[in-house]
This record gives structure tokens, sequence and C-alpha cells, in this order.
């Protein structure tokens, strides 16, 4: 009974196993290890004769003989392992499934559901990690809030669909242009904001914020129609303009809506003051929709 207990915990662990990607890899092993003590035990067994001192005495007492038990051995042997390699099938397949999916709510967690860019806790704590790890006194962190102009003519004109469309665009356009250390993050609407861990000067965080601006405005084709786009950008340093993460994000959006106030299609750089001029940079001729 001890014995049965045994296996019925041992199985029932097993089992338990597949609720985790490190169950399903324990029992995976333990399927495997039983597969192969009962094939290498038999493989002795048979070659050494081994098996006639164990299972002779049987033809003295029951009606069978060894060799009939020898078979029914191995017939039950082979089941077994048939059986353990059709689980440890399941089993991995299990835990690839498993692994996929936390993989994927871990993805929608971090990430905005419509342009796969990062979403605002993501962005935050890329920020905030930018900011804490700055080593070197000559680098600084650039935060750009970016803006599309007019973006509520499109959605007013061709549809909500159409400006979807438009901001998946927007959000590709802007991965092309930024390095693998660089992160693009759509804080909602069609609103965007980029950190950038290390620039040299302030002029390096401006040519790309102009690079963006020529990029994106390209023109887009949604139903039928060709749409000019264009963006407003505001630029804010840590730690020239902020301290901490909140008032570097607070910079750049001032820098942004100073922007857009003009006219928009612009970029412009934080230095504290109301009356600050844009950064020149390309300025599309707006098209009425």
């Amino acid at each position: 009974m001890a014995a049965g207990r045994s296996w019925r915990e041992w199985a029932r662990a097993g089992r338990d196993g597949l609720t985790s990607r490190i169950g399903g890899r324990q029992a995976i092993r333990d399927f495997l290890v039983i597969a192969l003590v009962v094939a290498v035990g038999l493989a002795v067994a048979l070659g050494t004769g081994v098996w006639r001192l164990v299972l002779g005495p049987l033809e003295a007492i029951s009606f069978v003989t060894a060799e009939e038990v020898l078979v029914v051995l191995l017939v039950v042997s082979v089941a077994a392992t048939l059986f353990a390699v059709r689980r440890v099938r399941e089993l991995r397949e299990e835990v690839r499934r498993r692994a996929l999916a936390e993989e994927r709510l871990r993805f929608l967690a971090e990430h905005d559901a419509l342009t796969g860019l990062a979403n605002r806790a993501l962005f935050d704590a890329r920020l905030a990690g930018c900011l804490a790890g700055r080593r070197r006194l000559d680098e600084q962190v650039a935060v750009l809030c970016l803006d599309l102009d007019r973006f509520k003519e499109v959605n007013d004109s061709l549809g909500h669909a159409a400006g979807d469309t438009l901001l998946r665009i927007v959000g590709l356009r802007l991965r092309a242009q930024l390095r693998p250390g660089d992160t693009v993050a759509r804080l909602g609407g069609d609103e965007f904001v980029i950190v950038l861990p290390s620039v040299h000067q302030g002029d390096d965080a401006l040519r790309l914020a102009r690079r963006l601006v020529e990029a994106i405005s390209e023109p887009v084709m949604l139903e039928g129609k060709e749409v000019p786009v264009q963006v407003s950008v505001g630029v804010a340093l840590h730690p020239e303009h902020a301290a901490d993460p909140g008032e570097l994000l607070r910079a750049a959006d001032q820098a942004l809506y100073q922007v857009k106030a003009e006219g928009g299609g612009a970029v412009r750089m934080f230095d504290g003051r109301t009356g600050q001029r844009p950064v020149p940079g390309s300025r599309p001729r707006l098209v009425s929709l």
C-alpha cells in the first residue's frame, strides 16, 4: 500500500507540474528517467541471464514459465516506454503553449495594442532607468514629445479606421529612425514620446527630431486619398532642463505645445521661457482633406 500511495503521489505531482514551466520540465525528466531505467534493467537482465535466477522459481509455484513472465514484462515495458514518450511530447507542447501565452500577456501589459509600441507603463520604467543609469557626465538623456497636427480632421473626414491606420504608419516610421537602445511609446490618441538614453549635446537630439519630422511628413494613402501628415516635436534634456522623469516629460510637453500654438510642423527645444522660438525644421504645407 505504501508503494501504491507513493506512485499516486508521484503521478499527482507530475500532473500538477503542468501548472508551471518548471513543473512541466520536471515531469518530462521523470518520464524519461523511468523509461531509461526500465530499458537498461531489461537489457542487463537479458544480457547476463539474471532474469532466469529471478523468474525461475516462479515455475515451481505457478502455472506459468519464466519465459512467459519475461514476455509479459517486455510487453509492459514497451507499453510504458511508448506512454512515456507520448506524455513527454504532450508536456513539451503544453510548456510551449504556456510560454507563448505568458509572453503574449507580458507583451500586452507593456505595449500599445494598436501600434505595438511601448505603452505609458513601459515608457515610464525605461525613462526612470535611463535617468538612474546615466553614468557619464558628458552625456544627457533626451525626451521628445510628438503630436500629429490636425489628426482630428483625418478621423472626422475619413473615419476612425483610417485614423488608426495612420497611427500605425507613424509608429513604423518612428521606429525606423531610432537606434536599438532608444524607446518610442504611444501615450494615447496621436501623442507619441521618445527617450534617447545617451546624447552628447542638445544638437544631437534636435537633428534626430528634424529627421523624424521629415520622415513622418511623407503623405499617406488613406481610403484612396493622399493625406498630408504634419507633426510637432518638443525636446527636453536631463539634467539640463529637469532632474526627475516627471519634470523632464513636462518640459518636453511644454515645448511641444508652444510650437503647436505657432502652427506646428516644427521642432522646439525647451528653455523655460514662454517666448522661445521654434527650432527651424520641416514645415509641410497644410492641405485640406
